[in-house]
């Protein structure tokens, strides 16, 4: 049960990542996206993708758990274990990431920093 509120987190992050700018296109017609936005937009979003495929792991085990040993599934999955699967997940989802936003920071770039797009993707960035 704590595992799906863990992906419904994540649901949220993503959403909520994301939205911001497509409302943004929408109502007030923004097509481009700074540097600085478009970076932050990327960690966001690839947390969220790398959190997600960890949380879906960590439910595979959970169920292998109650289908496998179903009367110590108490003793075996604690809510301390809960609790380190979850910062197990959440940390290894951000320093996979973190080191790849400071490597974009000291690229250099030919044009400002502003992407034509309306939305932050690799290409853009690239």
């Amino acid at each position: 049960m704590y595992v799906l509120s863990m992906l419904a987190g994540t649901d949220i992050l993503l959403s909520t990542t994301t939205v911001p700018k497509a409302l943004a296109i929408f109502w007030v017609h923004a097509r481009e996206i700074a540097f600085d936005a478009c970076i932050t937009q990327m960690f966001f979003i690839h947390v969220a993708f790398v959190a997600e495929s960890r949380i879906l792991l960590a439910m595979a085990f959970d169920r292998y758990v109650a289908i496998c040993a179903p009367l110590r599934y108490t003793t075996i999955l604690t809510p301390m274990v809960i609790g380190k699967m979850t910062l197990a997940i959440w940390g290894r989802s951000i320093g996979t990431i973190f080191p790849i936003i400071f490597l974009l920071k000291r690229l250099p770039y030919c044009q400002t920093e502003i992407i034509p797009n309306s939305y932050c993707e690799h290409i853009g960035v690239a």
